[in-house]
């Protein structure tokens, strides 16, 4: 095992992780760039499909590392289907004025 090599790698795919990711989805909104308002999550909830649901953010805490943003989803399909963010959820992005 060649760790040197081994983290090369991992760096490489990390980068083009990103890259792919920002051509699917746009650039990821910074901190500072989020807003209280309308905004969506990409989920696989129903029928393992990834989907759009509508969330309301209500409150952001920027003074904070994590848990640092109040949402309240109001999508009826994510409601009736979860009951709301249910666990593994929490890694969902975020996606706002279309970024």
């Amino acid at each position: 095992m060649n760790i040197s090599k081994d983290r090369k790698t991992f760096e490489r795919l990390f980068r083009l992780f990103v890259e792919i990711g920002e051509k699917r989805l746009g650039r990821a909104l910074t901190a500072d760039e989020i807003k209280q308002g309308s905004a969506q999550i990409i989920s696989t909830v129903i029928d393992d499909t990834k989907d759009y649901y509508d969330i309301e953010i209500e409150r952001i805490n920027h003074n904070t590392e994590n848990k640092n943003m109040i949402i309240k989803v109001t999508d009826k399909r994510l409601l009736q289907a979860t009951g709301g963010i249910i666990q593994g959820m929490s890694g969902s992005p975020i996606i706002q004025n279309g970024m």
